[in-house]
């Protein structure tokens, strides 16, 4: 392929990610591409190749250039290659600015290509006088004698500013000409046209031309190109100025990029327009006062770092065969805040990429970064989606002490929900989560509904007193309003899940991330559960958690204990009457057994001794959800038999259903089998309560993550790294719902996004071109590429391919009777 194409493609990437989009959201749009690029030198040599293997020309086809990146994004606009020489990317630059205006596309790729692959072109150049033999642009100097070759590869992606997430500038205005016959020559260029041109496009654009400060000319540094140009600046922009017009020209720094330099000059206006300084011209020690418009003081060629003023800016450029450009553009007003902005205590950030190398890469300039909110959340956008052929992902967690983590990804996975039950709460364990605003937007709201109950939620989930949690009450409805606030910020993160099923009083949680109740519901559903608890009269009981199987805790159970919960094949809890059940944990303790007493506030739950405390259950819940709706498919319960799973009651979301979870066994054993081999297995719990025994009965292709852990100093951290750990596992969160601080378009000065792309250039290989001659006659060409002689890459010693002895016999032999 044309390397000018192959880079081509890379610096469209990077210019979509500069933009704070992800290649995936503008597929199938009408974005029209339009590339600048020039005869290409090396085409016949390349052509000549042996083994070009059939796609030669689709390689080096020039309108591939723009037809390849329509392809490989799925662009829909027009797609087209131009040359006009020097002002091909200006010239595609108005192409695409005039579609755009005409509503004939949405978005606009503008592309300039040039390389220096061949001496034919220099010399070429050389003969007509054209180039400087000292290698400077003297851009307005006395003693300027040409320019200087040199090479770029521009991509602009233009946006309608409604769409923008990031603005360099805007567009004012943009228009072409062409010069047409000239007595002096098709190369000589028209002062007179480019005046013309520049004259209509600001009476278009309505704009005074004594209003600029500053032009970028396109000072090539040839004797007649500077002059022409003087002439015609000084006659449009120089009849009513009382300031002298600034003028430079990117060439005398860089040299002259032709096909692409009008893109150049561009990049240099909007350079001056980000930092507020308008770069100096290079080798002007000897000015050239006698230029039109200098010589009046009327134009001031820019000799030291100058500082923009703002405003528009005018971009001039022309071809060497008479095509004429002229672009204004104006700034971006917004400013950053001189007020530095208070940022998170902890602020999670994913980035993906080709190699590993490339995400660590992405992951230091967002580390160097930190401090600007809307540098990070143009991040977000980048990757609120799967970026296709990246094989790796990362995350970091900005703060004092950033932690980052890299791992290989493979494929998206299916993700299920698991909510825990009663154990997981522990002091202070909503604290740390009020940070995240979507956290405590939905706690407001379920404190909000609790609150006519006497319960202080936020008093209760914030507490540093030990005894919070002997009240059942405050365990009820923490554990329950955590899970409901935390499958709010789940949801917001655009993380949904394949499967839910929880254990206990987390089908309260699963009721809820079934979409079918309010989060003021679901809370009053769990408050239903503290006051059931505490209303009925219940025999004093205990609960234990026992290491054995179902069949086996059956066949020992004492009478008054029963099996609470089937948590796994080796795992059940047990509840019955308070000293049957605490003599008989002792008795398996002794006997080896692991066997622990579970705080139950010594209420025997999920047994019959629940049954009156289940009535006023019913009640409350029905009150609750008085239009019970059906449970979707996702939903796998933990706590209907499969002997009644057709009955009616089964299938809903309602106050039955929760009776029968409340007052009889648990069975989670049987939600297993229902989650795939590969699934991401989230816990939503205010602990991960559950992790042990979901790694030891899912298997290995599983992933586990515990959302929130009571054993970490710092909640929310635990939480977004997390978060990090499922977009490494092959969720997709989208961050922007977790940081809503930010408005596009960015302020100006939002550093850019496309150098942190960085390429893997790891594999390489090396074509010679050359013209054969041949000095001895007739000869035989080997190569390992041609079946004939394949069979050769079998000889090797010391891992290198060597042409046996016998082969040069059978090479004379041929050339012998040939």
């Amino acid at each position: 392929m044309d390397p000018r194409q192959r880079i081509l493609l890379e610096t469209v990437y990077e210019s979509i990610i500069d933009a704070s989009y992800n290649p995936r959201e503008l597929r199938g749009s009408k974005i029209g591409v339009y590339v600048g690029i020039g005869n290409f030198g090396k085409q016949e040599e390349f052509k000549a190749l042996p083994n070009t293997g059939g796609y030669t020309n689709i390689g080096l086809n020039l309108s591939m250039a723009a037809n390849r990146i329509s392809y490989c994004f799925d662009f829909k606009g027009p797609s087209f290659v131009l040359d006009t020489a020097c002002s091909s990317s200006s010239y595609a630059f108005v192409c695409a600015i005039k579609d755009m205006m005409l509503g004939e596309t949405d978005g606009a790729i503008v592309c300039g290509t040039h390389l220096l692959q061949h001496p034919f072109e220099t010399a070429e150049f050389m003969r007509l006088n054209m180039l400087s033999p000292d290698g400077k642009c003297k851009v307005f100097a006395t003693d300027r004698n040409g320019y200087v070759r040199a090479e770029s590869v521009v991509s602009y992606f233009l946006q309608r500013e409604s769409k923008s997430r990031r603005i360099y500038a805007t567009v004012i205005g943009a228009k072409s000409t062409v010069d047409g016959y000239k007595k002096e020559g098709i190369t000589f260029p028209s002062s007179e046209e480019q005046y013309i041109l520049m004259k209509e496009l600001y009476e278009s654009a309505n704009i005074d031309p004594n209003d600029i400060q500053f032009v970028e000319t396109h000072g090539t540094g040839t004797p007649s190109g500077d002059l022409v140009e003087c002439e015609a600046l000084a006659k449009h922009y120089c009849q009513k100025r009382t300031k002298p017009l600034l003028i430079g020209a990117v060439k005398s720094n860089m040299g002259h990029s032709e096909i692409t330099s009008g893109l150049c000059s561009l990049t240099k206006a909007i350079i001056a327009m980000e930092t507020g300084i308008i770069p100096a011209n290079l080798h002007t020690e000897s000015l050239d006062n006698s230029l039109p418009g200098i010589r009046d003081n009327k134009i001031k060629v820019i000799t030291e770092n100058t500082k923009f003023l703002g405003g528009c800016i005018g971009v001039n450029c022309f071809g060497f065969g008479g095509a004429n450009t002229h672009i204004i553009i104006d700034s971006n007003k917004r400013e950053k805040s001189p007020i530095k902005q208070k940022l998170p205590k902890n602020r999670l950030v994913q980035v993906s990429g080709r190699t590993e190398e490339a995400v660590l890469h992405f992951l230091e300039g967002v580390e160097r970064n930190q401090d600007d909110a809307e540098f990070l959340a143009m991040v977000d956008e980048v990757h609120k989606f799967n970026v296709d052929g990246h094989n790796y992902r990362g995350y970091i967690v900005l703060g004092d002490r950033p932690t980052k983590e890299v791992e290989r990804y493979n494929k998206p996975r299916p993700i299920w929900f698991v909510y825990t039950g009663m154990g997981s709460q522990w002091n202070k364990m909503g604290k740390d989560l009020l940070n995240i605003p979507v956290f405590k937007n939905t706690m407001n709201r379920c404190a909000k509904a609790l609150e006519p109950y006497g319960v202080d939620l936020i008093n209760i989930i914030t507490s540093e007193d030990p005894s919070v949690f002997d009240n059942i009450m405050n365990c009820f409805c923490a554990i329950g309003c955590v899970e409901i606030a935390l499958t709010d910020v789940l949801y917001s993160l655009n993380i949904n899940p394949d499967g839910i099923c929880g254990h206990s009083l987390g089908e309260v949680g699963c009721s809820y991330a079934d979409g079918q109740i309010s989060c003021e519901q679901a809370a009053l559903l769990v408050y239903a559960r503290g006051y059931a608890s505490t209303t009925a009269k219940i025999i004093p009981g205990q609960m234990a958690a026992i290491g054995l199987s179902k069949e086996e805790v059956s066949k020992m159970l004492p009478e008054g204990v029963f099996i609470a919960c089937q948590n796994a094949k080796e795992n059940v809890t047990i509840s019955g009457r308070l000293e049957v059940t605490k003599a008989f944990v002792d008795k398996l303790a002794a006997q080896g057994v692991f066997a622990r007493l579970v705080k139950s506030a010594e209420i025997p739950f999920h047994t019959k001794y629940l049954a009156e405390a289940g009535k006023f259950l019913l009640k409350f819940c029905k009150n609750v959800l008085p239009d019970p709706k059906p449970r979707s498919k996702k939903w796998i319960s933990s706590s209907v038999p499969l002997n009644k799973q057709h009955e009616e009651w089964s299938q809903y979301n309602c106050a039955e259903y929760h009776y029968n979870n409340f007052c009889n066994t648990v069975l989670f054993d049987q939600v297993y089998e229902h989650i795939p081999e590969n699934a991401i297995v989230i816990e939503v719990a205010p602990h991960g309560l559950l992790q042990a025994i979901l790694k030891r009965e899912m298997g290995k292709e599983t992933t586990q993550i515990s959302i929130t852990n009571r054993s970490t100093d710092d909640n929310e951290k635990f939480f977004l790294s997390a978060i990090g750990k499922l977009y490494l596992a092959g969720g997709q969160p989208n961050l922007k719902n977790l940081y809503t601080d930010v408005t596009f378009p960015v302020s100006r000065g939002t550093k850019m996004l496309s150098p942190l792309v960085k390429w893997d250039h790891s594999v390489t290989w090396f074509s010679g071109l050359y013209k054969h001659k041949d000095y001895f006659g007739k000869s035989v060409t080997v190569s390992l590429l041609d079946e004939e002689y394949a069979y050769l890459e079998g000889h090797q010693i010391d891992g290198r391919i060597l042409m046996p002895a016998t082969g040069y016999f059978v090479s004379f032999v041929k050339l012998k009777y040939s």
